[in-house]
């Protein structure tokens, strides 16, 4: 993750990372970037819950979400290891 943001010139905090699972929310965490959840994917509601960042239910809102970065928080350090 880390290597992929710095190719685009960019710091982890300018970077949102979209993801399905909690291992997705875990790289967010050790990356330092902003994360949002989608709840289509392979993690139970209760494993995404545990990041305490938005957990969207279709594209429709995660599109929404990605165009107001005030919506797009850092995930809670504290369950990267769940």
């Amino acid at each position: 993750m880390l290597s992929i943001v710095r190719s685009w010139g960019r710091e982890p905090a300018q970077v949102c990372m979209v993801g399905d699972s909690a291992h997705d929310g875990n790289t967010a965490v050790n990356a330092g970037t902003r994360l949002v959840l989608v709840g289509w994917g392979y993690s139970s509601r209760s494993a995404l819950d545990a990041f305490r960042v938005p957990v969207c239910a279709a594209a429709g809102e995660l599109s929404a979400r990605l165009h107001d970065e005030s919506s797009l928080p850092f995930p809670v350090a504290a369950h990267k290891n769940s």
